[in-house]
């Protein structure tokens, strides 16, 4: 699954998987510096959704063990845990989690599926406890999709050919169908998405790419990042899309799930921590400048960058062994 980005003011997290055991990890930077690092999880991880918002980050976690999670790292990196489900059932899984923080409070949503069976379950927190209930139930394959964090709905969609998009808040309404959701966003509460290789707005055809990752930049006006044919493109939007164009200066790119106070999407950037938004795009050099010795620099940098990386992770796991013994 994809690592998180996650902003709050002048401050960047990373939130991802450890490769070796599945542990939930968060970084954090400033200035595209990593500040710190620490392990949110004890138990391996199969999948997980996060959030941010004056009060940190918001997580929702489904262990290998079948135990739903709810974690809150908070902005003084204090942690706060709360156990919210446990599937006891051999044929019984969570997929798919998704937690939303926004001005109504905290919510999550996930699937339960079953043989035969798939439903969409809602939890809501309020002052002392979370309560939830069913949503949606289906006999068709569900996949919970994003969240529109201006309006606070929530998209969902029915797996099967064609698949069938709804949308939730106040009711679960149906909108439309397709061969497939990927990468679904919003553009003022309409649907944009990649399907077969072709990317789409309210099912009307735009250009062909995949992975779509859209920045809201404030007004109507949007930017969005795709690959068309490996290479990143441009693409940019005020009332209407201008023809993708290809950009060079983006030369190392990731795919990330991004989210602010603001909205949530797909972010392709360059490797955490440089990154600047609203989209990382390598800073532009002097023409007389050597391409060679260029090329070279930027080598080293990523070398230097990810050995930073592998030094804050081996301190986090230290750190973490450390408190393992103490117990």
């Amino acid at each position: 699954m994809y690592e998180h980005i996650l902003r709050e003011g002048k401050y960047l997290y990373r939130l991802y998987l450890d490769s070796s055991d599945n542990l939930l990890k968060l970084s954090q930077a400033e200035q595209g510096k990593i500040t710190s690092a620490c392990n949110l999880s004890e138990q391996p991880v199969s999948c997980f959704s996060a959030d941010i918002d004056s009060n940190g980050l918001h997580v929702l976690a489904y262990t290998s063990r079948k135990l739903l999670v709810y974690i809150n790292y908070l902005p003084d990196g204090r942690l706060n845990s709360a156990n919210l489900a446990r599937i006891n059932s051999a044929d019984q899984d969570i997929l798919y989690p998704l937690i939303c923080a926004d001005k109504n409070g905290l919510k999550i949503y996930y699937v339960v599926s079953e043989p035969g069976a798939y439903s969409l379950v809602e939890y809501a927190k309020d002052a002392s406890s979370w309560k939830g209930r069913r949503l949606f139930n289906s006999s068709i394959p569900l996949v919970v999709l994003t969240q529109e964090k201006r309006t606070g709905k929530v998209y969902f969609a029915e797996e099967g050919e064609p698949a069938v998009l709804y949308e939730y808040v106040p009711s679960v309404k149906r909108l439309l169908s397709a061969p497939g959701f990927n990468s679904l966003q919003l553009i003022n509460g309409t649907p944009l998405y990649e399907s077969d290789g072709k990317i789409y707005l309210n099912g009307e055809y735009l250009f062909d790419g995949e992975c779509p990752c859209l920045y809201y930049n404030g007004g109507e006006s949007y930017t969005l990042y795709c690959l068309i044919d490996g290479q990143p493109c441009r693409s940019d939007y005020n009332g209407s899309f201008s023809t993708p164009a290809p950009k060079s200066s983006i030369s190392q790119w990731r795919i990330y799930k991004y989210t602010d106070t603001a909205q949530s999407g797909f972010l392709l950037s360059t490797p955490f921590p440089r990154i600047s938004l609203p989209l990382a795009e390598s800073p532009q050099q002097n023409q007389g400048q050597s391409t060679e010795l260029l090329g070279r620099l930027r080598q080293l940098e990523e070398e230097v960058y990810l050995l930073k990386r592998t030094m804050f992770n081996l301190e986090a796991e230290i750190r973490a062994l450390k408190n393992t013994q103490k117990r």
